[in-house]
């Protein structure tokens, strides 16, 4: 476009600067705003246009000498800022730039995505984008390990808590009954009254860049407005049931348990058989505290489909609900289905653990550090289940690989194991200070990644206490 050349004034000095004469004549400040607003609103339409357009509307043929205003400067920062969403609406049709949109949200671009989202809800931007699947949400924390699918709600992500009410994205796979409705309308020609056109028309695109932007605003932490689109997608398409299962999500956030129920119940309606609705009403029944209930939809997952997925939420609910025998049960099952996946044989070691299966327990950790040696607590946890079956040398090997790690060194529990483990080996000093460094974790909270949903231990206050009490200190 231009290059604007400001004066240095550190370079020249006040003698030698260009004088208003020998400067191009700018208009007035209030013609200047008059023509950015007319401008502006070009821009929303033909934004690669915004500057040199600009500058012609003003009538100047040449810049040099030119001192530029910071109105003019700060609008051509705004050019800057969105010259690549310029690029692409010179270039790219409706299809294209809502795949974009798609795309950016799932990699947390949401003010980009925003932007491009906006531009196709403009009615002045043409046709709405004609895409075969609405954007989904789910309530996992994190992509499961051992599967494709980024979409598990009581996923197999357990060692983030696969029930906790966050939400990441997922893009459905395209199937039948996830496919948005399509609707026929038979046209008369003007010509002819023995004629017809067919114009295939589908709502549910203006339904799938609504819910779209819902998603965004979900994700910028401004629900009011993620509501409104929520209901806006809903309205042009009352029967799509991804938009009824992200609108759920959002009304549990909000902890109206009852309208979250009612929405998920709608999308079941739609679409009995998507399993992720079914995921969906049985982490909202935990979440209101109808475990049994929660347990029956599982179960019914299991039946409409017995797969890594259903299997593993299933896992995950009893665990929460006490019920470790029967959760070990599950990862047995998972064991099976994904031999090779190191998240089941940690999970299924740290309820042996927490049954004080000790020694059970040993070969499922080896296993699971043996398949990734970076496994977040994967070494620390080994290290406490040969401590407590009294292999102390082989438990201070491996809670010094877990001290090696970054991320494992930023959890109290790893430091409680190791003041355990070294006190066995009569290093009392070393122990005390690794247990007053215990005690500064619990006071930098932003500092312990230590959760029970990564397999931690819940060590208290007293525990460190009692601990320093037995060794003589105070």
């Amino acid at each position: 476009l231009f290059h604007f050349i400001l004066p240095d004034f550190h370079e020249t000095n006040l003698t030698n600067r260009p004088t208003t004469s020998s400067m191009t004549k700018l208009p007035t400040y209030q013609q200047r705003q008059n023509k950015m607003l007319s401008v502006y609103r070009e821009y929303e339409t033909r934004p690669l246009y915004l500057v040199c357009g600009f500058v012609r509307a003003l009538g100047i043929e040449s810049i040099e000498g030119i001192i530029i205003p910071q109105d003019l400067i700060n609008l051509c920062f705004k050019f800057f800022q969105h010259e690549q969403i310029a690029k692409l609406l010179d270039t790219k049709d409706c299809d294209e730039l809502y795949t974009i949109a798609w795309d950016a949200t799932e990699k947390e671009e949401y003010l980009f995505a925003e932007q491009l989202v906006a531009y196709l809800l403009n009615p002045k931007n043409g046709s709405f984008p004609h895409v075969s699947n609405h954007f989904s949400m789910s309530a996992v924390s994190n992509a499961n390990p051992g599967s494709n699918n980024n979409s598990a709600i009581l996923s197999a992500t357990v060692s983030n808590s696969a029930l906790d009410n966050t939400l990441t994205t997922r893009i459905p796979t395209p199937t039948a009954t996830s496919s948005p409705k399509r609707h026929t309308y038979t046209l008369k020609s003007s010509d002819s009254d023995s004629d017809e056109r067919y114009c295939e028309m589908n709502l549910s695109e203006d339904a799938s860049t609504a819910n779209l932007m819902a998603v965004i605003k979900y994700f910028q932490k401004n629900t009011g407005e993620s509501e409104l689109y929520f209901r806006m997608a809903r309205t042009i398409d009352p029967h799509c049931d991804i938009i009824l299962n992200n609108y759920a999500v959002l009304l549990l956030e909000q902890e109206r348990y009852g309208d979250a129920e009612r929405a998920i119940l709608d999308a079941i309606a739609c679409n009995p058989q998507c399993i992720k609705n079914h995921q969906q009403y049985a982490y909202i029944l935990f979440t209101m505290g109808r475990y049994q209930d929660a347990a029956k939809q599982c179960q019914y997952m299991i039946e409409l489909q017995p797969d890594i997925e259903s299997y593993s939420g299933y896992a995950w609910l009893l665990e929460q609900m006490g019920q470790y025998d029967e959760s070990l049960l599950q990862y047995e099952r998972l064991i099976a289905l994904e031999p090779d996946n190191a998240v089941w044989y940690f999970w299924y070691a740290v309820l042996l653990q927490r049954c004080d299966r000790f020694y059970d327990s040993l070969h499922a950790f080896k296993t699971c550090v043996e398949m990734d040696a970076d496994y977040e607590t994967g070494n620390a946890n080994y290290a406490y289940s040969l401590y407590m079956h009294g292999q102390h040398d082989l438990a201070l090997q491996y809670i010094q690989i877990a001290l090696s790690k970054a991320c494992d060194a930023k959890h109290l529990c790893v430091h409680f194991y190791h003041a355990l483990i070294l006190i066995e080996h009569g290093q009392l000093q070393t122990a005390v200070n690794e247990l007053y460094q215990c005690l500064d974790l619990i006071q930098l909270q932003t500092h312990n990644r230590c959760k029970r949903e990564t397999g931690c231990l819940h060590i208290q206050e007293g525990h460190i206490y009692q601990l320093l009490t037995e060794l003589g200190y105070n």
